[in-house]
């Protein structure tokens, strides 16, 4: 008789145990704001990696802003934002361009890709994390105004 409370209290210590060392769902609001060249990124996402390899996403809104929780400590930041419009009609010339193509004829000719292959509207070095140089410090509470203006 005494068995089965005690496997119900081992059971709940290592419940309780489980849930410090995950950080008891340590998971803290994180808001701010990504501006590139003092304005704000009109859309894209933004990603915490957080120091055991967990990543924590937000979408940028128009005005530039972000909201996610991620768990405290020092995480390493990427960002990606690209013209959508551009990519958009870059895909249509694609499509035109192959639309009625023949098995066996030659390949259309496809239309330039942009510069460096990319519609991005910041530098590219800011969504990899081993080239973004973005880092934080995520405390306990809100962490509000963790913002990030990025340059060339």
């Amino acid at each position: 008789m005494h068995s089965r409370p005690f496997s119900v209290s081992c059971c709940l210590l290592f419940f309780l145990l489980s849930l410090a060392a995950t950080g008891c769902g340590g998971l803290v609001p994180v808001s701010g704001k990504i501006t590139y060249k003092n304005k704000a990124l009109p859309n894209g996402g933004i990603q915490f990696r957080g120091s055991d390899g967990t990543i924590y996403g937000a979408h940028i809104e128009k005005d530039g802003t972000y909201s996610t929780k991620v768990q405290t400590g020092d995480v390493q930041v990427i960002i990606s934002a690209t013209d959508e419009a551009r990519g958009q009609e870059m895909a249509k010339k694609i499509i035109a361009a192959g639309r009625g193509a023949k098995p066996g004829a030659p390949r259309p000719t496809m239309p330039n890709m942009p510069r460096g292959g990319s519609f991005s509207l910041i530098p590219e070095k800011y969504s990899n994390f081993d080239t973004s140089g973005l880092k934080v410090t995520i405390k306990r509470g809100k962490n509000e105004d963790v913002n990030f203006d990025l340059a060339d």
